[in-house]
């Protein structure tokens, strides 16, 4: 699953950038060249992988360890409970929440984390 741990990368670059968030979810001013838009990060997260079922299930398959398991949890946890409190709310609404801040910072340090891994994943 190398091309799915991408994806998760390039979500990760996606959440922890504001400013591209910004511009690409809201204003549609720039290349989308990423995930683009809030419901696609909940694709990727939610429905694509088992991150917010199982998440121990990913270690050896998008997941290298346990420490990567303790960086995307808070993550998930956040996302799970944003969604719980906007539903199917435009991806504004998202940025917009108190929590958005925490959610821009967890995948900061989910992808810092992340990034630092170079080892193939299983196929």
């Amino acid at each position: 699953m190398p091309q799915m741990r991408e994806v998760l990368l390039d979500t990760l670059r996606e959440l922890s950038d504001p400013a591209y968030q910004r511009a690409a979810w809201v204003e549609h001013s720039v290349d989308q060249n990423l995930i683009v838009g809030i419901d696609q990060v909940y694709h990727t997260l939610f429905d694509d992988t088992d991150l917010a079922q199982d998440i121990n299930s990913c270690i050896g398959v998008l997941l290298f360890d346990s420490a990567e398991v303790e960086v995307i949890r808070p993550l998930v946890d956040l996302l799970e409970r944003l969604l719980s409190d906007l539903g199917n709310a435009p991806s504004i609404r998202f940025i917009k929440h108190p929590l958005w801040p925490k959610v821009v910072e967890c995948a900061e340090r989910a992808l810092e984390t992340l990034q630092l891994k170079g080892i193939p994943l299983r196929k």
